[in-house]
């Protein structure tokens, strides 16, 4: 195996596994505390369990409320529907919207009456859906532009439609921060409007559920079909081919798994939707606009002032304490059982719907289930505990803040000055996974590692099943292939001939690198395994790796950084020989390799995919070829012929596709690179941000990874002169091969190509590509 060490030296280390995001600084900080030292987890003042509103009839099924004359809320109501109803652009509405035209006021009031919302409520709840009459939305406008603000006087339906839009937006590989920051701001937008209606949860959830069953009817009269949940036929049912064609699959499949949760007696589902209101509430209450705001810009910051990186973690401690740290008890045994109970019967009918099958028969709620259990999410939450703990000594946080910016500054000042960054940096971080193995059990420390695993596991089936939606709504022109067409890889005839193909085989071979990178991650085997790590070995070998003693005599930070990271991840020679020994290895084939005897090193080759992935970053392998020359069997003896790369012609008439012959398989790639991003960029951009295993030196102003990505991805183009002799050996022909790197590849036949833009969610193996031109 061939070793990355900067890859991953610290995400690997016990704390990094679970709680910080790669290459920039997470840890909570409030000076105001005194010490580490002081705190304990028995100092976090716990939220108070949420209510069970499926404990008391009274909360769940009161009896239903008398309104006196409604006539002014259904005369402003209806008046909103109609003008939704005759509004341009109808077709392109959300199905919530389109449902909402079709609606009828007094129905409406009606469900909220049944759901015994008082009266003054009401009120309030018709003003946000019916919206200010005087007041004109400007969607278009504004999404015209990178701005966001408020929308006072707006329906929930212009701005649940604004929502959409602005999410649509940050979905595409070509958006920015701020896009994805306008979905979050609009997201509390709507939020505080229902907020500020006044409801508690309980009558949140009856009005929710009620205003549900009567959308169904209102689908029932759009389809002129009734509502089947479970038909003999589901392709010939009526109302769910209407929810298809004219709505949307989704609206299908929640309709169905709000059924079927609802089944099982009306006081769950307001247990279920009383905890969402609630949680989502308090989460609200106890962030103002200006920390929201904060939150925002410095989660994008990667450098911070003392004073910036204070507020920064101050505002992350007080979140955590004030609006998220309920008891274990009530995460495990309250709120996420009903959860996942919902979740599975939306993953079930996502099967059912878009006639999809499971992978390795497995579900991601029942993996879930998996962590929590025997303690994995209480083992979590004790390492989120003590992590609270860490940030409220200010000396140790400042330090790291200030280690953290000789890490970013030094990555583009040449290479000894981001190993010195790099070399600080990781220090820190080692500081704080002794202090975590220092505090946690043995039996907390593998409990939260097992949640981890599973976590892993159910994100990885979560994005396999979602890639496999996307195919279905391919096939059946819901959404656009275009968004899966780029110039440099299926360039697609203006009928976009072929595109629905390309993107489908594009789809799959993601699904395909997910389920390889699943299958190798061995997620039964680790878990059963989480619990007898050897965590105090683990603990002993980063307090050597801590001793400045080891890096005294060392003169440059370069070497200081080699050396600290061959103490955390003992290497030796894949021959076996010692690194740095008097036997040390003289082959030049050989390579650094886990040292399996070293604990840390065990676990790093034991647990790489899954921490990798939970520390929110995807290991790329780029595999290349080798410089090689080859003569083909009917060729002059030693005629040198040109270097066997595989090769892609995209213009029949002046590129040349290799015979036969000249082709290679996935076998030939044996030389490659391996790098780590953080998930959720741009394949180029993770690259440049990239932290690289390279001791060149950078021109001013290069990055590490800016320095691979020219070097390395971009191959310059090889001219390659070649003669061959005609019959007879009479007459030669000299010309050339033009071979020029195209780009990278996701798999090995090389047809499905990974764009700059495309955003990496999971780990890749990527195959150069090539053009060969013949003159």
């Amino acid at each position: 195996m061939k070793f990355s060490h900067k890859a991953l030296l610290f995400i690997i280390t016990i704390f990094m596994i679970f709680s910080f995001a790669a290459c920039k600084p997470r840890v909570p900080i409030d000076g105001n505390h005194g010490g580490s030292e002081a705190l304990k987890p028995s100092d976090i003042i716990q939220l108070a369990d949420l209510i069970n509103y499926s404990s008391k009839a009274s909360y769940y099924e009161p009896a239903a409320v008398t309104y006196l004359d409604t006539s002014a809320e259904q005369t402003k109501l209806q008046t909103r529907i109609d003008d939704k109803s005759n509004e341009e652009g109808y077709d392109d509405f959300s199905s919530v919207v389109k449902i909402f035209a079709n609606s009828d006021a007094a129905a409406i009031i009606e469900a909220m009456r049944l759901a015994a919302l008082p009266n003054p409520k009401m009120t309030l709840v018709v003003d946000y859906l019916a919206g200010e009459s005087n007041v004109e939305p400007d969607i278009e406008a504004r999404m015209e532009y990178d701005v966001w603000s408020a929308t006072p006087g707006w329906s929930f339906f212009d701005d649940y439609e604004y929502y959409e839009q602005l999410q649509d937006r940050a979905d595409l590989s070509t958006a920015t921060d701020t896009d994805e920051d306008n979905v979050k701001r609009q997201y509390r937008n709507i939020a505080g409007k229902v907020f500020a209606i006044g409801m508690t949860g309980d009558e949140f959830a009856r009005t929710f559920v009620k205003e549900m069953l009567y959308a169904v009817t209102v689908v029932e009269e759009m389809a002129d079909a009734q509502f089947n949940a479970n038909p003999v036929t589901p392709a010939n049912d009526v109302f769910w081919t209407f929810c298809k064609e004219e709505l949307d699959y989704d609206t299908l499949v929640y309709f169905l798994a709000f059924d079927d949760y609802y089944s099982e007696g009306l006081a769950k589902s307001v247990q279920l939707y009383g905890y969402y209101y609630d949680y989502e509430k308090c989460a609200y209450d106890e962030t103002n606009d200006d920390e929201f705001e904060k939150q925002l810009k410095y989660g994008h910051m990667v450098t911070f002032t003392n004073d910036e990186w204070a507020e920064y973690v101050k505002i992350q401690r007080e979140s955590y304490e004030d609006s998220y740290r309920y008891s274990d008890n009530f995460y495990q045994n309250s709120l996420y059982p009903v959860h996942l109970a919902f979740q599975e019967f939306k993953e079930d009918r996502d099967i059912e719907v878009y006639e999809i099958d499971k992978y390795n028969n497995l579900k991601y709620t029942e993996e879930m289930r998996n962590g929590m259990r025997d303690g994995g999410f209480a083992g979590q939450m004790r390492m989120s505990d003590w992590l609270w703990c860490y940030g409220g000594d200010s000396t140790v946080m400042n330090a790291y803040n200030e280690a953290n910016t000789k890490y970013e500054t030094g990555k583009s000042q040449g290479a000894e000055n981001a190993a010195q960054g790099e070399y600080f940096y990781d220090r820190e971080q080692l500081k704080v996974a002794n202090y975590l193995l220092t505090n946690m059990t043995n039996t907390e420390l593998g409990c939260a590692l097992r949640y981890q695993i599973y976590n892993y596991s159910s994100d990885m089936i979560s994005g396999i099943q979602n890639n496999k939606k996307d195919i279905k709504l391919l096939n059946v022109n819901k959404v656009a292939p275009e968004q899966y067409i780029y110039d440099n890889g299926y360039v697609a005839n203006e009928d976009l001939t072929g595109a629905i193909e390309y993107a489908e085989g594009k789809l799959t071979a993601f699904i395909t690198q997910m389920q390889n990178s699943h299958s190798k991650a061995g997620v039964e085997n680790k878990a059963s395994k989480a619990t007898t790590e050897s965590w105090s070995k683990m603990n002993q070998e980063v307090v050597t790796a801590l001793d400045e003693t080891n890096y005294a005599q060392i003169p440059t930070y370069i070497e200081k950084l080699d050396r600290l990271e061959d103490l955390v991840i003992k290497r030796k020679w894949s021959c076996g020989a010692e690194i740095g020994a008097e036997t040390d290895c003289t082959h030049a084939t050989c390579t650094k390799d886990y040292d399996t005897n070293h604990s840390i090193s065990m676990f790093a080759n034991n647990y790489s995919t899954i921490l990798q992935h939970v520390s929110g970053n995807a290991v790329l392998n780029f595999k290349h070829l080798p410089e090689m020359t080859y003569t083909l069997e009917t060729a002059t003896p030693n005629t040198t012929y040109a270097p066997k790369y595989h090769a892609i012609a995209t213009n029949p008439t002046s590129f040349q596709m290799l015979t036969d012959e000249m082709l290679i398989s996935a076998n030939d790639y044996s030389e490659y690179e391996e790098i780590t991003i953080e998930m959720g960029l741009g394949f180029k951009e993770g690259v440049l941000n990239a932290s690289i295993d390279t001791n060149e030196e950078l021109a001013s102003g290069q990055t590490e990874g800016q320095n691979w990505w020219e070097k390395k991805s971009q191959v310059p183009k090889k001219d390659v002169d070649v003669e061959e002799k005609q019959p007879g050996g009479i007459q030669i022909e000299t010309y050339k091969h033009n071979y020029t790197f195209i780009g990278w590849y996701l798999d090995d036949k090389l047809l499905y190509k990974l764009e700059d833009t495309d955003v990496v969610n999971c780990e890749l193996v990527l195959y150069a590509g090539y053009s060969v031109k013949k003159s």
